[in-house]
């Protein structure tokens, strides 16, 4: 009897590997599709640009865009001995897609077109992210911060240095918060460049937005960028 009971519990232990393998391989193999078909859908905006996605020279990555009703923005990653070139692609339900270099009202009537929806707040937080990744520091160092520990000082600091950057980063501690936003504004800080910024920025209830930047602290000790 209890060899019986064993024989069926194994058998059971080897149907559902077998499920769980199958589930697996399906969900692998759908991602692949998925890919696939965003490499073809910017193959028809930037060959050349797909087909590095294609080689592994650039990495595809899917935004937050709650913000978004009918459709969908993905940051490319180009390898570059310096620092990643970036680029951003907005993806319509309708197949469209158009190239995102850092033009304002590019931005604005792509949005738009995609069905912008600002009512809530993450709604809000994700959409000035973009705006300040996509537009305002376009192909510069932005880093939004959450807390002040994401940012790291620079390689082979002496102690003095070490010091400086300790007491700096004590200094903003309780000033940096994670991005926030109102009805019609938001507030975030961020690395720029080699500087500690604070954005106030305003949102108008067509999308547009006011930015107002303040320097907190300039030549951080923080790896260089190019």
């Amino acid at each position: 009897m209890q060899i019986a009971v064993l024989t069926l519990i194994l058998l059971l232990q080897q149907v559902c590997a077998k499920s769980q393998n199958h589930t697996d391989n399906s969900n692998m193999e759908r991602n692949q599709m998925n890919q696939n078909e965003i490499v073809e859908r910017i193959k028809e905006a930037d060959e050349l640009l797909a087909d590095k996605i294609t080689r592994r020279e650039a990495t595809l990555e899917k935004r937050e865009t709650p913000f978004l009703k009918n459709g969908t923005i993905y940051r490319i990653a180009e390898f570059n001995p310096t620092r990643p070139i970036i680029h951003h692609i907005v993806f319509f339900n309708d197949r469209k897609v158009v190239i995102l270099e850092g033009d304002e009202q590019s931005f604005y009537s792509s949005v738009r077109e995609a069905g912008l929806v600002l009512d809530k707040a993450n709604e809000r937080v994700e959409y000035v992210k973009a705006y300040l990744e996509i537009v305002y520091a376009s192909g510069k160092r932005l880093q939004i911060l959450n807390d002040i520990d994401e940012i790291t000082e620079r390689p082979n600091l002496t102690e003095e240095k070490r010091k400086i950057f300790a007491e700096v980063k004590e200094k903003y501690r309780s000033l940096v918060k994670p991005p926030s936003c109102s009805l019609t504004n938001c507030i975030l800080f961020a690395v720029k460049g080699q500087s500690l910024v604070k954005f106030d920025l305003k949102i108008s209830g067509d999308g547009e937005i006011k930015v107002e930047e303040e320097v907190l602290e300039k030549e951080l000790l923080i790896p260089y960028t190019i």
